[in-house]
């Protein structure tokens, strides 16, 4: 049975060998994800990362975080990453994780959840009741 709770500091190593899986560049840029990993679960006022695992282990993670906008008239989310291990593929082990950021979203009292979906990806969070709503643009600082 597939089950969700949070990391622990304890899950770092298993959480960077997940997370390689979505980032190829992973293991090079230990040195940031780690203290950022860290960062957050010292930190719950500001995100989370949940965890899927079932008998043989942690088969998924999801990431995050909470912002303030006057236009949402308080808190909302926003789900950073998702990552479902290849060999847990087809077992629910995403939707299980984007249904649980839902809740813990709403508990902490936020008015909406978003992402940033890829083509090949925005099927699957409209199935969980995701809707387009239109482009992003960014800037590096």
């Amino acid at each position: 049975m597939l089950n969700t709770r949070p990391a622990t500091p304890a899950d770092e190593d298993s959480f960077m060998e997940l997370f390689a899986q979505l980032m190829e560049s992973a293991p090079e840029k230990e040195d940031m994800l780690r203290p950022a990993f860290r960062r957050l679960l010292d930190n719950p006022d500001r995100g989370a990362v949940l965890l899927a695992e079932d008998e043989s282990g942690i088969q998924g993670l999801i990431t995050f975080s909470y912002n303030f906008a006057i236009r949402y008239g308080g808190f909302y989310a926003q789900i950073e990453e998702l990552v479902v291990d290849a060999e847990a593929r087809g077992k629910h082990a995403g939707a299980t994780l984007v249904q649980a950021s839902i809740a813990a979203s709403r508990e902490h009292g936020c008015k909406e959840i978003g992402l940033y979906a890829m083509p090949h990806n925005q099927p699957f969070y409209e199935k969980q009741g995701f809707e387009f709503a239109g482009p992003e643009l960014r800037q590096p600082l």
